[in-house]
């Protein structure tokens, strides 16, 4: 005859425990009823058996609470998790819903004619060279449109397809925009590094320009109008020839946290 295999060792502890105590008590009233020498001989005994008892009867309350402790414990983590998870994407919707207003009042108020994308893929080991949109020819896209996050420049609409469009960031590594310091007009042309870093190059060593200073497209271009703000000085150095500045630019922005995209139409 086969006997099932217990369960795992606190379900075979606890077997044991219960079988235990049975014993004890089947042995507790018989020793009880002892009297005279015969019960003085084994009062010893009796007393063992009682405390051993009580121990049990503790021992396997403890071992109850203690089950009812981590039942009530993993219930309490997975509503923490739970309360975490709502929070977040609480914060992720307000903050969604504040960008949204943000692009709503800015179109209201602005005379340029744009239209409003959102990104629908970002691949992580291109994320600072290109992105997609979810608006495409028939939406009227045109190549070389010009794409925002907000306020800053993000790049330009390098490839149209039916329903979606890929956008070339300025941020891509060898891609080159004509750039302007509005502070002390300095010009330069702003290099993307495939990073958050740009170089702004072709300023000489004699020219003077600020770290924190605010850099803006020149407009000596076909595709970027006057005035769009690129970024802000981050480093100023000497490049290797000694002979311009190694001059670091960087977005007031972080790729991962845009989700929504300003295309200017064509006027």
């Amino acid at each position: 005859m086969k006997f099932k295999k217990m369960g795992g060792p606190k379900k075979r502890l606890a077997y044991y425990i219960v079988s235990l105590i049975l014993v004890l008590l089947v042995l507790r009233g018989p020793l009880n009823s002892m009297e005279g020498p015969v019960g003085n001989l084994f009062f010893p005994v009796k007393v063992w058996v009682y405390q051993s008892t009580n121990k049990m009867k503790e021992g396997l309350s403890t071992l109850k609470n203690y089950n009812r402790i981590m039942q009530e414990n993993k219930e309490f983590k997975h509503e923490v998790a739970k309360l975490a998870i709502l929070e977040k994407q609480s914060e992720t919707l307000i903050e969604e819903n504040k960008r949204l207003h943000e692009l709503l009042d800015m179109k209201q108020k602005s005379k340029t004619v744009f239209k409003v994308a959102r990104i629908n893929f970002k691949d992580s080991l291109t994320y600072h060279e290109s992105v997609f949109i979810d608006l495409g020819e028939t939406d009227g896209i045109k190549k070389d449109m010009v794409v925002m996050a907000g306020k800053d420049l993000l790049g330009r609409v390098s490839k149209i397809y039916k329903d979606y469009s890929l956008v070339e960031l300025v941020t891509k590594g060898d891609v080159y925009t004509s750039v302007l310091s509005y502070k002390n007009e300095v010009l330069g042309v702003l290099k993307g590094e495939n990073s958050e870093l740009m170089t702004m190059e072709s300023v000489s060593v004699d020219k003077n320009i600020e770290v924190g200073e605010e850099i803006y497209t020149s407009g000596i271009s076909d595709i970027y109008p006057k005035g769009i703000y690129v970024g802000r000085v981050e480093s100023i150095g000497e490049s290797k020839n000694q002979l311009f500045k190694d001059i670091k630019i960087v977005q007031d922005f972080n790729i991962f946290d845009i989700n929504e995209v300003i295309i200017f139409e064509e006027e």
